[in-house]
């Protein structure tokens, strides 16, 4: 997003003001992408998940519809998180994601570093 700056006070005490990452974290919460665990926690130290990764760049690109709705090719569709299911139709639509194997997305697994750097290298190609 370019290195915006943010400014206020940060609504995670799991996120101390003097580390490298909390000003991205404030501007990410600060425009609707980053939500954190709940209120107070954001568990900076967790990996992320499948499902994370995607709807951290659908909310970045302001939450697009997917023309297509249907994710029924993959047998865990179900187990998307209700936050996460309108992320991922996009996600497939635009060919940033695709399934672990032929048929499942893996929602709840963490996305390795591979699989965050495939997701970024996809996103950016599309753009």
């Amino acid at each position: 997003a370019g290195s915006p700056e943010a400014s206020g006070d940060l609504p995670f005490a799991d996120v101390p003001a003097d580390r490298y990452y909390a000003i991205p974290v404030l501007w990410a919460y600060q425009n609707g992408i980053l939500l954190g665990r709940d209120d107070t926690t954001f568990s900076p130290n967790d990996p992320v998940t499948r499902e994370q990764m995607v709807t951290i760049i659908w909310r970045y690109e302001k939450e697009p519809k997917a023309e297509a709705e249907d994710l029924s090719a993959y047998v865990d569709n179900d187990e998307i998180s209700s936050w996460a299911v309108e992320a991922f139709r996009w996600a497939v639509e635009t060919g940033l994601i695709r399934g672990v194997g032929d048929d499942m997305l893996a929602p709840a697994n963490d996305a390795p570093r591979s699989n965050v750097a495939q997701f970024m290298v996809n996103y950016i190609s599309a753009k």
